[in-house]
């Protein structure tokens, strides 16, 4: 009982057509990829530099009420 191998032909111009077309879909995919990464990292800068500003603005206003209560004595 021995089975007979089977033989599949291909276009080698087929293959290499698909194989193209599978890689233009990668590329597109990391391109959006990259631009999305591009936008979030633009994202967190804007909302750190936020924060930063937000903190700072804070440390100003507890500097001065720690003053304030220095002057009066508490």
């Amino acid at each position: 009982m021995s089975q007979n191998p089977i033989n599949v032909t291909y276009s080698l111009e087929e293959i290499l057509g698909q194989i193209n077309q599978k890689l233009d879909t990668l590329q597109k995919d990391v391109t959006e990829i990259k631009i999305g990464q591009v936008k979030l990292e633009a994202e967190i800068k804007g909302d750190i530099k936020s924060l930063e500003t937000e903190l700072k603005g804070n440390i100003k206003s507890l500097e001065t009420e720690l003053k304030g209560d220095k002057l009066i004595g508490i």
